[in-house]
């Protein structure tokens, strides 16, 4: 198992060194810097060159503040192609002419240059480039290269590659999904100031270079500046980009430089991989098992869609130390420089369509790894296998994931294999896989071709099916769970193959009611379900030789008029932690019933409206709202909604925490719109980098806070709820109860918090007061309901409560009696057992559900209750419980609570809170 995040990143950087070069021979004459005693000199790393040598840096806050390749005196952007250019010697260079980077070259053929419109860029499931980046491509692949600037949260610079694709023929859609590759030094990244193109390709490889200094890394700073001060370096750091005619991989030629009077030390020479992006990372050894990604390797690869990449590192293999949900940090070689010397590094980035096998074949090629021998094979599968794609893996005698192969379209493989003892196993989705083979490869190159490999893909049954109303086809969760025993297409995680949650073989978000696909020959439970508000269907099947066509019923029994649902913490393909790609998240929120989809990415703001509009009839359905994590480091994450995505800002309009405080912060939050935003902290009681409450060291029973420099009370939300509902068990909700007590008049929350299909959404879900449709509704109702605690938390009842004329988050003054009013609502397939009446944080009432009296249909209770008249202000909130669980829709059980009701019984217009304010809270 992976360390934690918080304890490796403390590892690496008080001890983290990889093993010394494999191949010193590679660097400069200068590898007797590299020597273990050039690390610590007479010149402590902590002493920082002057101020007035220290070049001056990129305004972090003020991105249009960074100098750039040229004065833009085009008035577009772009500098004039005869425009001189300052080298890094000091003397002017004349850039080599435009061109053309929609020309597609031919053999033999190279092109680069900065992107002057967007058909230059590149396509596929995740690109970010735009026009005034750069392109080297040739007539096999192509790479972006971000312009310089202040370009993102977490890779906080422009200058590296963020799109790379085989070229594709006319007309075929792209493939590009890379993340963020980067490398750092110490704390401090590669600040890139100025992007050349030295060489266009005409008469030579294609070669742009990015020149730059060692700039802050304000995401690191932010949790581990307090281990080791971070002070410039003031290194002259230059990266080469360099294609060739007819390569299948992008050079990265990195020298670093040292300028000072001093000795510099980089003792934490790393590398990143922030690839979310829907890569599945791949080690030889714990193959595509994340958990396991830790650990020495030669190489880090990486299979997308369809598109895979391979990075080597030619003079240090990657001593990998953290993988925490595909946010990647390895180590390289640690080095040291004298005055005026520099090394040269080189990467090397890889992209094929020919799948990873292919790629790490390369990579070894690349790396002088011992020649590899040839092993033809051929699958035998039926035509929609083919057509899905079938993947070959490679396990080693000792049960070790060596590679994976993508089959062709009529079966046939090659592999080109190391010496050793392997099995090999045939995979596609839907399908169990092929019986291992054997093979033994000795090392020597047959003189006569060997005879193919044959392995046999058991067929599957084919199906369709619709789900209705009754009147129309709905969008909806369809789960298909063996009746018996584990579901036989579900293979351990190293090979990186399907998998859905709660034992099913296969798990569908239709976003329209319509679907088909296949599943492994056997018996299965079918289950038909959209949340909470619908009964449930459940057919039991035989998949055998003749196709299913399968239909179902879902009828809506529960009703929700005067609220709507939403799910307040749901992470996609924009969080450098989930690879939900937008229309997915978008089908999953429509499966599951919600009306409004909400998207809560860390760092950023953006909403899945396009992704919703693109499936039919989902506007129909759901509406949109953005949202955001602030994700600090330090002190607690924070989700902040509704927020308006900003396409010309840093991340749509990241809002940044890493100079403020918690008060500040909150503060920046509010003025990042005009209209009231909900300021809700996410999960509190987590490790203190992630949980505010644990991080300003809030005791509810003593009443007190350890650090109120941090502490601010403008927050209008908690959340309660974090993944389940857990019957009210949970830390968090003594915690909202004792805030209620002591004044702080702030909503329950709860949210999936969502990162993968394994997690559902609307799971908890919140249901807030509107009258409004999908259709018709706008954001500010969402806010509005928050700020007037018109909020309720669900894990499957929907309630109804008010105390005399009072709803939720109403104040009811003198009452000379309390009546409490309660509905209950629940489909037939939810079991409830009781429901009470919270008063200041204490039970009240309690009515077992056997009491309860008969009701009618999804009606579970209707009734009125008398509560007696407190002799002090007093708060009321009702809690409804279930028993079993709700599977398979979620493991958790049965739960509600509502917002409180506030009753002021001396009259006085106000409710005064039973308990004094937190000691130590400043503000």
């Amino acid at each position: 198992m992976a360390r934690s995040f918080w304890v490796s990143l403390i590892l690496v950087a008080c001890s983290a060194r990889p093993e010394p070069l494999v191949r010193p021979e590679l660097l400069a004459p200068s590898f007797d810097a590299l020597a273990p005693d050039a690390v610590t000199t007479d010149t402590p790393l902590s002493d920082a060159p002057s101020p007035d040598a220290t070049p001056p840096r990129a305004d972090l806050h003020h991105p249009d503040t960074v100098e750039t390749t040229a004065p833009d005196t085009l008035g577009d952007g772009f500098t004039p192609p005869d425009a001189e250019l300052p080298s890094d010697a000091g003397e002017l260079i004349i850039p080599p002419p435009p061109l053309d980077l929609t020309v597609r070259p031919g053999p033999g053929e190279v092109r680069a240059g900065r992107v002057r419109s967007p058909d230059e860029l590149l396509d596929g499931p995740y690109t970010r480039g735009g026009v005034g980046d750069y392109k080297l491509y040739n007539s096999r692949v192509a790479f972006i290269i971000q312009d310089a600037g202040t370009t993102g949260v977490y890779r906080r610079y422009g200058g590296m590659p963020i799109d790379a694709d085989v070229v594709r023929s006319e007309g075929a859609p792209g493939g590009s999904q890379l993340g963020d590759l980067f490398f750092g030094y110490n704390l401090r990244q590669f600040d890139a100031r100025h992007v050349q193109v030295l060489s266009n390709g005409s008469d030579d490889d294609a070669r742009i270079r990015v020149t730059g200094t060692d700039g802050d890394f304000p995401w690191l700073e932010s949790f581990l500046a307090f281990l080791f001060p971070d002070r410039p370096m003031n290194l002259e750091l230059t990266y080469d980009y360099v294609l060739g005619p007819d390569d299948d991989f992008l050079t990265i030629e990195v020298t670093v430089a040292n300028p000072n009077a001093h000795h510099v030390a980089v003792r934490t020479h790393a590398v990143a991989f922030l690839m979310s992006t829907g890569l599945r990372a791949h080690f030889p050894g714990p193959g595509f098992d994340s958990r396991d990604h830790e650990g020495v390797f030669s190489w880090w690869s990486a299979l997308g869609d369809r598109v895979t990449y391979g990075v080597w590192m030619q003079e240090s293999e990657l001593n990998m130390f953290m993988n925490y949900s595909d946010i990647m940090f390895g180590a390289l070689i640690p080095f040291g420089l004298h005055p005026g010397e520099s090394l040269p590094f080189f990467r090397y980035l890889f992209v094929t369509d020919r799948g990873l096998a292919h790629a790490e074949s390369r990579l070894r090629e690349l790396a002088a790894a011992p020649p590899l021998v040839a092993l033809p094979g051929i699958v035998e599968a039926d035509q929609e296998a083919l057509r899905r794609g079938v993947r070959l893996h490679v396990v080693t005698s000792v049960g070790d994931h060596l590679t994976t192969a993508r089959v062709g379209d009529d079966g046939a493989f090659e592999l080109r294999l190391p010496p050793g003892s392997f099995e090999l196993l045939a995979k596609a989705d839907g399908y169990l896989p092929s019986p291992a083979v054997a093979v033994e490869i000795d090392g020597v190159e047959p003189t006569e071709p060997p005879a193919p490999v044959e392995l046999i893909l058991p067929s599957s049954t084919p199906f369709t099916l619709t789900v209705s109303d009754g009147a129309q086809y709905v969008p909806a969760r369809i789960s298909f769970i063996p009746v018996s025993g584990a579901p036989g297409n579900i293979l351990p995680r190293i090979f990186g193959e399907e998998r859905h949650p709660f034992g099913a073989a296969l798990e569908i978000y239709s976003g329209t009611g319509v679907e088909s696909g296949v599943i492994p020959r056997g018996e299965y439970r079918v289950w038909a379900m959209r949340g909470f508000e619908y009964e449930r269907d459940m057919q039991v099947i035989e998949a055998a030789d003749e196709p299913l066509e399968l239909s179902f019923e879902l009828e809506r029994v529960v009703d929700t008029t005067g609220y709507l649902s939403t799910d307040t913490h749901v992470h996609g393909i924009h969080s450098p932690d989930s690879d939900v790609p937008d229309e997915l998240r978008a089908r999953t929120g429509l499966a599951e019933g919600l009306d409004v989809i909400m998207l809560t990415d860390h760092d950023g703001i953006f909403a899945l409206s396009e992704a919703l509009a693109a499936i039919p009839g989902g506007t129909d359905w759901a509406a949109t709202v953005a949202g955001s994590e602030v994700t600090t480091y330090v002190y607690g994450h924070f989700n902040a909604f509704p927020l308006t995505p900003k396409p010309e800002e840093l991340n749509q309009g990241f809002i940044d925490w890493f100079d403020a405080d918690a008060p500040e912060l909150f503060g920046r939050i509010r003025a990042a719109e005009p209209d009231p935003v909900v300021v809700m902290i996410a999960h509190p009681r987590s490790a203190p980098m992630a949980g505010y409450f644990n991080a300003v060291g809030l005791d509810i029973e003593e009443g007190t806070i350890k650090n109120p420099w941090n502490w601010s009370a403008d927050f209008d939300a908690v959340e309660v709820f974090n993944g389940r509902c857990s019957g009210g068990r949970g830390e968090v909700v003594r915690d909202w109860f004792d805030l209620l007590n002591r004044g702080h008049l702030v909503s329950v929350g709860g949210g999936s918090d969502s990162h993968s299909t394994g997690r559902p959404v609307g799971l908890p879900r919140t249901y807030f007061g509107s009258s409004s449709t999908p259709r018709d509704f706008h954001p500010s109702e969402l806010a509005a309901a928050f700020k007037e605690l018109d909020v309720f938390i669900s894990c499957g009842p929907f309630v109804r409560f008010e105390i005399g004329d009072a709803r939720m988050g109403r104040l009811l003054v003198a009452p000379e009696t309390l009546e409490a009013k309660v509905e209950i609502h629940a489909p037939s397939w939810m079991t409830l057992s009781d429901f009470r009446i919270i008063r200041n944080g204490e039970q009240e009432y309690r009515l077992p559900a056997t009491e309860w009296p008969a009701a009618e249909g999804a009606i579970c209770y209707s009734g009125t209750v008398a509560l007696p008249l407190p002799d002090e202000d007093s708060w009321y909130v009702l809690e409804v419980r279930g028993s079993g669980n709700l599977r398979p829709l979620s493991s958790d059980e049965p739960y509600a609570i509502t917002n409180p009701i506030f009753v002021d019984v001396d009259g006085d217009g106000l409710f005064n809170p039973p308990l004094p304010p937190y000691q130590g809270s400043q503000r």
